[in-house]
């Protein structure tokens, strides 16, 4: 109830108040290459999320797998590895973020091993970020649920 309420005075907030916008300058196209913000060279790590393996998770910790895509070109989605190598090379990023639905590791099987199908899937796109030398993280996705039941997940000696 609480953060009910705290949701609607925040939509409340933002419906009464009036967005302002002001058009590009002129000497600035979609097509040009930015420069990162000048903060960006203070930091160790600078990137972003390749999402994809994380679709379908809802953050009551129910997932499925079939709703999961593969943001891997040779795999019928968008160009993750393609995505991840421009902005390592171009933008001079150096972390990834890959987000997946614990459900799409293990096939929708709760307490169930690691499927070996989607697992290699995911492994794909780890090793592609691997690939550009950027730092990955690998972030598993369904807040400590499983379908709108508690559940915790411990991987031991999970490593690449």
């Amino acid at each position: 109830m609480f953060f009910e309420a705290i949701f609607l005075l925040a939509l409340a907030t933002v419906t009464l108040s009036t967005p302002t916008f002001s058009a590009p300058p002129a000497s600035r196209t979609c097509a040009e290459t930015l420069p990162p913000p000048k903060t960006a060279s203070e930091l160790s790590y600078v990137g972003v999320n390749i999402a994809g393996f994380d679709f379908g998770c809802g953050v009551d910790g129910t997932c499925t797998s079939a709703a999961a895509w593969a943001p891997l070109t040779d795999l019928g989605g968008h160009d993750g590895a393609g995505q991840m190598e421009h902005f390592f090379k171009n933008d001079g990023f150096n972390t990834f973020r890959l987000p997946v639905g614990w459900q799409f590791l293990t096939n929708d099987v709760e307490g169930g091993k690691l499927n070996s199908t989607n697992f290699a899937k995911y492994d794909a796109l780890v090793k592609a970020c691997l690939g550009t030398g950027a730092s990955c993280i690998i972030d598993i996705h369904n807040y400590a649920r499983f379908n709108n039941s508690a559940s915790f997940i411990v991987i031991a000696g999970f490593s690449y």
